[in-house]
């Protein structure tokens, strides 16, 4: 019905990692194949699917290491113990501000009004990338037209609310709203876009990780 808001994900890497960009990292990872390693928050998980879409669309091999959750990764991303993770930006932010990481890229295709300075993986890089989450609210199918139209424009109406976009985007979950259409042609998009990834990664879904996850 309504298209509610899109998670920001961040490509971020640990400050002993020697790059300092998007294009220096797909340098790193072309001339050391299988080494750079990329943390998840468990195989399936949002965290290792934009990971693969990154590997295929820049040509690179990273070393995958799952977690079980997003806390065991960022902590493990704060000791160096994996070299780079594409994170929530929520999970993320503070230590990216605290210098704590080196912000790479955004995955999503405009830029994240919390980090300004910091660009898009499209456009530090790898064209055409877009790689995020996102929340909608549904209908069961065969739901009268007249429903789907009044619960839309009661969704929009909730997310113009300045004291709910504000906090939406606090939370780095800037809304979207739009109409029933348009969260329609958007889930059939994601829907092929992730299925080719999986494909291409041969990715299984670790049922328990992506609980803990999301």
């Amino acid at each position: 019905m309504v298209l509610l808001v899109l998670n920001q994900s961040l490509l971020a890497a640990h400050p002993s990692v020697p790059v300092s960009n998007v294009r220096e990292l797909i340098a790193l990872a072309k001339a050391k194949p299988g080494q750079v390693s990329f943390a998840s928050y468990g195989n399936g998980s949002s965290a290792h699917l934009i990971g693969e879409l990154f590997k295929m669309m820049a040509g690179v091999d990273l070393l995958h290491i799952p977690y079980k959750g997003a806390a065991p990764a960022v902590n493990d991303l704060l000791g160096g113990q994996v070299n780079i993770l594409f994170a929530d930006v929520a999970a993320i932010l503070p230590h990216a501000k605290a210098g704590k990481v080196k912000p790479l890229g955004i995955g999503p295709a405009k830029r994240f009004a919390g980090l300004p300075d910091v660009p898009t993986i499209a456009e530090a890089g790898v064209p055409g990338f877009e790689g995020g989450g996102f929340l909608g609210l549904v209908a069961p199918a065969g739901t009268p037209r007249e429903a789907i139209t009044a619960l839309n424009a009661a969704a929009l109406k909730t997310l113009a609310m300045p004291e709910i976009s504000e906090r939406l985007n606090g939370l780095a979950s800037p809304p979207v709203g739009e109409s029933p259409e348009y969260f329609g042609r958007h889930l059939r998009s994601e829907i092929d876009k992730w299925a080719r990834v999986i494909r291409a990664g041969n990715v299984k879904a670790d049922q328990a990780a992506l609980i803990k996850a999301d």
